[in-house]
């Protein structure tokens, strides 16, 4: 597709491909049909299925975050109003997902996808969210930062660890799924690890 403005590799080889107007059609599959009523033009900035492959996260220009049920094509909560965003990252039981932006700001937002809440998780300014993962148990989520830092949260807005290990963007995190702790592996965009 010519016209699309994103895309997303779904299980069994599907893909998905947002569209200029806000639509997002699956390849071999039922077009998802705008999650709102304006007449204005929502271009699909980014997407991304949950781990589960069940649900496809997807922005929309300017400020919008709506979840889609794969199997249904039905939105899942309600639609999420949140600033400049274009990552998107999916805890592993595919119930929340991380939003934020890798252009320097304050906050990123974990969205709880049923009930279609959210709430912040203030980076230092010159942060920006590059990379996130969340713990085995969901209850931290660590972020990445633009500024080389890896911020731990817990259940409040403010870091509860901050460590300043790189020089350059930490663009890949992963967790450890098979232990209880909490132990992370970093990488930034000049390979250092």
């Amino acid at each position: 597709s010519r016209q699309a403005t994103s895309s997303c590799l779904l299980e069994g080889g599907r893909v998905a491909l947002g569209q200029p107007d806000g639509q997002i059609q699956i390849l071999g599959g039922p077009t998802l049909h705008r999650p709102f009523d304006d007449k204005r033009r929502h271009p699909v900035l980014t997407m991304t299925v949950s781990p589960d492959g069940r649900r496809l996260a997807a922005c929309y220009f300017p400020t919008f975050v709506a979840t889609w049920d794969l199997e249904t094509g039905e939105i899942v909560g309600q639609r999420v109003t949140v600033m400049r965003v274009d990552r998107l990252v999916w805890s592993g039981d595919s119930r929340r997902v991380a939003v934020g932006s890798k252009v320097a700001g304050p906050t990123f937002r974990l969205i709880d996808v049923v009930a279609g809440t959210t709430s912040p998780r203030d980076l230092p300014f010159e942060a920006g969210l590059m990379s996130a993962a969340f713990a085995r148990s969901d209850d931290h989520v660590i972020a990445g930062g633009k500024d080389g830092g890896a911020y731990v949260f817990g259940e409040g807005p403010e870091p509860e660890l901050i460590f300043e290990l790189h020089t350059a963007p930490v663009t890949t995190l992963c967790l450890d799924a098979h232990s209880d702790g909490l132990r992370a592996l970093s990488s930034d965009e000049r390979g250092g690890g």
